[in-house]
């Protein structure tokens, strides 16, 4: 999360004329989903006030808030990650445990997931979804990206088949914007 941290403070802080710094959207596919999230819901805050405020976007697709099954088979790709923390560290837990300010300050979220995604990221989806009504957050949109695998989202970018979820994403952006 800190190297995502680091990079989204970098571009906010150096990009110069190059792009918009003011009005910045931040978006991750599946470990990025998680990351991009959980850089927002981390307590002590890790971004910067400045950098935050320019942040005007996160959209997540096909990220794995949480892992879905029992905790005695974490996956062995996570622990390295998250260490005996993970029901705390990751995205869910995160979000199940931040403060009233930090549900305030997220920008608006997009959760997204693919069609076809296996099941436990489906489960992870709509757990996120649910934690998110629960703990009241405002600005939150979810969407299902039809025909898609979990890879095959950005692949069909500029293809002109199975696009539509870029589409939408653009107009959530811009919507956001006017």
């Amino acid at each position: 999360v800190e190297d995502v941290r680091d990079a989204l403070t970098f571009v906010a802080t150096h990009l110069g004329d190059a792009g918009d710094t003011e009005n910045i959207f931040i978006y991750g596919h599946s470990a990025g989903g998680a990351l991009v999230t959980s850089l927002f819901l981390h307590e002590p805050a890790l971004l910067r006030a400045d950098v935050l405020a320019r942040v005007k976007g996160v959209m997540s697709l096909g990220a794995p808030h949480f892992y879905a099954g029992p905790i005695e088979k974490l996956p062995e790709f996570i622990k390295p990650l998250y260490g005996d923390a993970y029901e705390e560290l990751c995205p869910y837990g995160l979000l199940k445990n931040a403060s009233v300010e930090t549900l305030a300050s997220l920008p608006p979220l997009f959760i997204m997931r693919s069609e076809k995604e296996p099941p436990g990221l489906m489960r992870s989806h709509e757990k996120i979804l649910e934690l998110l009504r629960e703990r009241e957050v405002k600005s939150v949109k979810a969407s299902i990206a039809a025909v898609h695998n979990h890879v095959s989202p950005e692949l069909a970018l500029s293809t002109g088949e199975g696009v539509e979820w870029g589409d939408e994403l653009v107009a959530w952006i811009k919507s956001l914007l006017s």
